[in-house]
């Protein structure tokens, strides 16, 4: 078992270069240890191929994680309280002070799901809901409820409402979720988190952990469509390999990296504030797989201190609208400078201005602008949008006043500028205001 350490210790430094501390496994990083379908009703015999939760629970220790999550489906074959008490307590049980669990399906099968809670007590939140958030290190974590008979998960939901506060009140950090059913699955998913699975893509939350399929998979980051979305979907772990029994897997599913049904396991990750390493360390040395990877980008780019200069100028008599380098033409033309925050993609949009009426929240075009609150301003785009890779740092172009092979008539412009960077973060379109003379 000493191997986990190792493991863990070799996928860390190589990912994130960094000093591990005395005795850690994981340098001053956190761990987290996740398996669910563990424990056998009482007095069920071992076999080669179930009620191996005692061997998973040794895997544990010799990880020694810093938190525990039990993906659900803990205690068979009901989560009755006397069950949980005499089998999951005697193996499991030693990490109870630092598990932070969700329900399966077989918890439910007592009404309310009252053997977990009652088990489990305030660590599994409110009984009513069976979801909560906590923190590990830098990560920000959810633990869902995926009975959604008995607590609503689809898009309008208290959960879901709870996992979009969550995820807008953490828009930059790494962040995980867990629940029971599996969404993806070579064995055959489970549809019912698929709209939370929305939410979690558009937040570019990073892992899902789920069990309730007997195995082990690793999936590529992709949508709630099973579109790959490297830059925004969750790597979902299917960990359902925590000792009851194990399923078989017919085929591989789509975007499937890796899956194992012949032996069970545990899925440990080192949780670095930019990026995790995991390790699935199985029963004997059966199977390992590893890995590490960055956190999704969650920040957008930004253009600051952009100005043209001179702010009014001539047109130039000619040269391309926007061009790199070099000095305004003796006839025209003025510099656009900025600085980016990273490398991205620029777009440009060349605009007039054009009288409007208000009318409650819309522009409406207008012959004369109206005095006072009534008018507004509306912005006319003059020719389709032009793209630039640009470098981060200082840029410059070179605006030429001219568009379509023509000089722009003297008045007030604007280019409305657009960023996108490599991980395909959207910026706010901002604006920069010149003025073409004569």
């Amino acid at each position: 078992m000493l191997r986990v350490a190792a493991v863990l210790a070799a996928a860390a430094l190589a990912a994130f270069a960094v000093a591990p501390a005395a005795g850690a496994a994981s340098g001053p990083y956190p761990v987290l240890a996740a398996a669910g379908d563990i424990a056998c009703a009482p007095n069920t015999p071992q076999t080669p191929t179930a009620c191996h939760q005692a061997a998973t629970a040794a895997i544990v220790g010799a990880i020694d994680p810093n938190a525990v999550a039990v993906l659900g489906d803990n205690q068979y074959e009901t989560g009755y309280l006397p069950y949980y008490q005499s089998v999951f307590d005697a193996t499991w049980g030693a990490f109870r002070p630092k598990t932070f669990p969700v329900p399966g399906n077989h918890e439910y099968y007592r009404v309310g799901a009252d053997g977990y809670y009652g088990y489990f007590g305030g660590a599994a939140g409110d009984p009513t809901k069976g979801y909560y958030a906590y923190d590990l290190g830098r990560w920000h974590i959810l633990a869902l409820n995926s009975n959604c008979t008995y607590v609503a998960c689809a898009a309008g939901s208290a959960q879901e409402q709870f996992v979009r506060s969550e995820l807008a009140a953490h828009p930059q950090g790494c962040t995980m979720a867990y629940w029971h059913h599996a969404l993806f699955s070579s064995q055959g998913g489970d549809p019912r988190m698929r709209d939370i699975w929305r939410d979690l893509t558009a937040a570019r939350v990073d892992v899902v952990l789920s069990g309730h399929n007997h195995n082990y998979e690793r999936f590529a980051g992709q949508d709630a469509d099973r579109q790959l979305a490297p830059f925004s979907g969750p790597r979902q772990f299917v960990v359902g390999t925590g000792g009851r029994s194990l399923g078989a897997i017919r085929g591989t599913g789509r975007n499937s990296e890796i899956h194992q049904d012949t032996v069970f396991g545990v899925l440990a990750l080192v949780l670095a504030p930019t990026g995790y390493a995991w390790s699935f360390d199985a029963e004997g040395g059966a199977f390992v797989d590893t890995g590490s990877t960055p956190c999704h980008d969650k920040v957008p780019p930004a253009i600051r201190l952009a100005s043209v200069r001179p702010g009014a100028f001539r047109a130039a008599a000619r040269g391309r609208f926007l061009a790199a380098g070099g000095g305004p033409a003796p006839s025209g033309g003025a510099f656009l400078r900025f600085r980016l925050s990273e490398p991205a993609s620029m777009t440009f949009t060349v605009q007039r201005p054009a009288p409007g009426r208000r009318f409650r929240d819309t522009c409406l075009p207008a012959r004369r602008r109206p005095s006072g609150n009534l008018g507004c301003t509306r912005w006319i785009a003059l020719s389709n949008p032009v793209t630039r890779r640009l470098t981060g740092g200082h840029n410059r172009l070179l605006l030429s006043g001219r568009l379509g092979g023509r000089r722009l008539t003297p008045g007030s412009y604007r280019l409305m500028t657009t960023l996108v960077d490599r991980a395909e973060n959207l910026a706010t379109p901002a604006p920069i205001g010149f003025r073409i003379v004569r």
